[in-house]
This record gives C-alpha cells, structure tokens and sequence, in this order.
C-alpha cells in the first residue's frame, strides 16, 4: 500500500474539520474510490497509536479525522462520533467474521474436516508496526512518561522476541 498516500489522507481529512464524503477525499486524493478506501485505512492503522481515530462516521457519511489528544475530543459529542465510527468498523469484521464461519462450516462438510487456516492473511493488520512503535517510544521520551515509555518498549521487545 501507498504510505505517502495514507499521509495524505492524514493532511486533507486534518484540513478538514467537518470531514469530506468518499467521493470528495477520492477528488482531494486524485485516485479512485477503492484506492481512496485503501489509503483511508492504512491511515488509520498508522495514526490510531498516536491517539488519532480516521474513519467514516456513519451519521454524516463522511470521512473524519479526530484527535483523542485534545482536549475537545473530552465532549460527549466528540465521544459519541469516536464510537460511532468505531462501531461503523466494527460491523465490517462481524460481518467478514459470519461470512468466514459460514464458509468454514461449508468446508468442514464438505471435507469432513476443519479448516484449520493458521496464516494471517494479513499481518500487518495484527502485528506490530515498528514505525509506530518508535514513534510512542519517543513520544514517552520527549513527555519524560516513564510508564508508556516501559509499555512501549516491552511490545517492542515482544515483537522482536527479545527478552530480558
């Protein structure tokens, strides 16, 4: 996936308090509408560790970005969108996960056996990201916070499967 595009998703929806709809971010990116998708959610895999939430808000059907860091994401308001857009995401993975169990049990009949599928599909969605782990580990550095310094570094070590 494009990186410097997620970025851009990350500088257009911050330019935009109110948020844009799927065919604006795809103008405002100049790709196309599944590119745009794409980008939407590698940006907010890479921004969410640093307490940024992107994603479409399913009452306004718009793309937002929200800053959990700031002091007004702390209104019922703001509080309320983060679990909307939170709950918009969550449907997808209830739905993917019905629809593989579904198919998991069609398997099971018709081999007689499970599936037993063990290869992530996709690990970046479940392994750490080292980017974004050096970023909290010098995040926690620079805001002299000793304990999300140690938090971070013991996933870190866990990632790499070092252990002291």
């Amino acid at each position: 996936m494009d990186l410097e595009l997620a970025r851009e998703v990350f500088r257009v929806l911050s330019r935009s308090p109110e948020g844009l709809s799927r065919e604006e971010l795809a103008q405002a990116l100049g790709v196309g509408d599944r590119q745009a998708r794409d980008a939407v959610a590698l940006a907010a895999e890479k921004a969410a560790p640093m307490g940024y939430l992107i994603g479409m808000d399913p009452e306004t059907n718009r793309y937002v970005l929200l800053n959990l860091n700031a002091p007004e994401a702390k209104s019922p308001a703001k509080k309320h969108q983060a679990k909307r857009i939170l709950a918009y995401i969550r449907s997808y993975f209830e739905t993917t996960h019905r629809r593989y169990s579904l198919m998991a049990h069609a398997y099971a009949r018709a081999y007689g056996e499970s599936p037993d599928v063990v290869q992530t599909a996709q690990p970046s969605l479940f392994a750490p990201d080292p980017e974004a782990l050096l970023r909290r580990i010098l995040d926690a550095w620079d805001h002299r916070d000793e304990a999300a310094l140690r938090e971070a570094l013991w996933e870190a070590r866990e990632a790499m499967g070092v252990w002291r």
